[in-house]
């Protein structure tokens, strides 16, 4: 969707913002989705599950595992460790 909004083909697109950013689209849009998960489990009253789908990731199992891998803690252990 992203390559059509642009006028532009697809795998160029993604080549040249991996050129710009040192990222692929992919690995930004899922940094995106972190940083805005760490500021919303910040929140006690967000349940986990809700911040998964609030980032827009439907499965709370992918979250989890994307978070841990990004963060190094898992969603439940930084929100303790950042609300204790």
């Amino acid at each position: 969707m992203l390559a059509n909004a642009v006028n532009l083909n697809a795998s160029y697109l993604c080549r040249i913002f991996k050129q710009d950013t040192g990222k692929s689209m992919f690995q930004y849009i899922n940094e995106l989705k972190v940083n805005y998960a760490v500021q919303l489990l910040k929140q006690k009253d967000v349940r986990v599950k809700e911040v998964a789908y609030k980032v827009g990731i439907d499965n709370p199992f992918y979250f989890n595992r994307l978070f841990k891998k990004m963060i190094g803690l898992s969603p439940s252990e930084f929100r303790k460790k950042n609300n204790a």
